[in-house]
């Protein structure tokens, strides 16, 4: 770990590194789930600093070495994903748009997930069904839902109400695993340049998000019921644009503080980021959704600037 961060690698040795991986992930499949997090990360760093050569050796070998495994289909699957991953955002680090390709990267993960369950259901197998059914004893084994059965609730259809939370999973580890390799790619450059990849304090959802927003909003007020395939698809949009505008009212906040966290040691940074994280997930959703709201309507850090400058 010392070594990447403190060593400017050349492509071809975060190729090496790229093979290394894959073959310890086909040697121990336990492991899989750790180290596929981190094969993406490297491709990232190979498109931001256009190493083409190696990129392409990277994948193709990779392709290659996922035949000796008995997971090869999954690779196969998962590595042109994470190729396209890497493009958006190893293009979004070189031009400083990480913002915007981070939406796109979630939308590839979404698009691995969804490819997932096509798929298995042409083997045969229900995927959705059969994850359904996992997530229903998973719940129906906690001492909340326990609890929450005691307080008196009562009609709910445990499996239609997880089937239709399924998508709204779907995107959120999309999310989250865009969020862990731009978390990843900070970490390793920042530490070689203190003053590299300002991505959290850069963050902004497009212009007109808000109205969007309101749109879903009023369909979700008016829709006689979320069951439906429509209703989930609202549903789900609206949730993941909820966390992006929290997302974005933490970024202003970032951006506000910008020369004092500069200040800090990384790891204080880190850990200041994942708890602010934590807290718009947990606690202060809706407060940070208002304020990332009101910042993309009348764009408070331009006005900010103006204000500044006078």
């Amino acid at each position: 770990m010392v070594f990447f961060i403190k060593t400017k690698m050349t492509g071809w040795g975060l190729s090496i590194v790229y093979m290394v991986i894959v073959i310890v992930s086909i040697m121990i499949p336990n492991l899989i789930p750790l180290l596929l997090i981190l094969l993406p990360a490297l491709l990232i760093m190979m498109v931001k600093n256009q190493q083409w050569r190696p990129w392409i050796l990277s994948l193709s070998l990779g392709m290659l070495l996922a035949l000796f495994s008995a997971n090869w289909l999954l690779y196969w699957i998962f590595i042109p994903f994470s190729a396209i991953e890497g493009w958006f955002l190893g293009q979004g680090f070189a031009r400083k748009e990480v913002g915007y390709q981070i939406v796109n990267a979630t939308l590839v993960w979404v698009a691995f997930f969804v490819a997932l369950v096509l798929l298995f259901n042409a083997s045969g197998l229900n995927l959705l069904s059969q994850l359904t059914t996992q997530m229903v004893k998973e719940i129906q084994s906690s001492s909340f839902l326990m609890a929450l059965n005691q307080s008196g609730i009562q009609g709910i259809d445990l499996t239609t109400l997880v089937a239709t939370m399924i998508p709204s999973v779907i995107i959120v580890c999309s999310i989250l695993i865009t969020l862990t390799h731009v978390v990843i790619l900070r970490i390793f450059e920042t530490a070689r340049d203190p003053q590299s990849f300002p991505v959290l304090r850069h963050f902004k959802m497009p212009k007109r998000s808000a109205f969007l927003y309101g749109l879903v909003l009023l369909i979700m007020v008016f829709s006689p019921s979320n069951s439906d395939f429509i209703g989930q698809a609202v549903s789900t949009v609206f949730m993941v644009m909820t966390f992006l505008f929290a997302l974005q009212a933490m970024s202003l906040l970032w951006w506000l503080f910008k020369e004092k966290m500069r200040q800090l040691p990384l790891a204080l940074q880190i850990i200041i980021g994942l708890a602010g994280t934590f807290l718009i997930i947990t606690i202060l959703l809706e407060i940070f959704m208002i304020i990332g709201i009101i910042d993309n309507i009348i764009d408070l850090r331009k006005r900010l600037s103006k204000s500044k400058e006078e």
